[in-house]
């Protein structure tokens, strides 16, 4: 008989995202990372129809700009935790906010050398397994 967690099908909790010249692995947002960065999602999610098609962008000032691509960079240190050349060996890997704090020896990149497509996809699939977690214990009877 399988477990409450089987039997809700939430995964692991982990996304891949290809960064070029390796793959990441890419943990869920929690309720608290989610609460945290509501405001810099929404403001991307303006920019974008539910089907995808691009709207009109809205005037957004030079500093909220800012502020939406440090939530995005906050949200690539935080839920990167692994890295693979062929997506079947993996190997601890921190995305760190600090240039100083690059070590190769120690596998920690700095997010500066990511590229603003990368750290979309990784902000997309981090948001896209809380979702995923969200909507299965919402078909559980007592989910919300």
């Amino acid at each position: 008989m399988p477990s409450l967690l089987q039997s809700l099908n939430i995964g692991d909790g982990y996304q891949v995202v290809d960064a070029g010249l390796f793959k990441v692995r890419v943990r869920s947002l929690t309720f608290a990372d989610v609460a945290e960065l509501e405001v810099a999602l929404g403001m991307l999610r303006a920019v974008v129809d539910t089907d995808g098609k691009k709207k009109k962008p809205s005037p957004q000032s030079p500093e909220n700009a800012r502020k939406t691509a440090a939530l995005m960079q906050e949200i690539t240190c935080a839920c990167v935790t692994q890295a693979s050349k062929d997506g079947e060996k993996w190997e601890p890997m921190e995305i760190v906010a600090d240039l100083a704090k690059q070590h190769a020896g120690r596998n920690r990149l700095w997010v500066g050398r990511l590229s603003k497509t990368v750290i979309s996809e990784v902000v997309k699939a981090a948001q896209a397994g809380y979702v995923e977690a969200q909507e299965a214990f919402a078909t559980f009877p007592g989910g919300s």
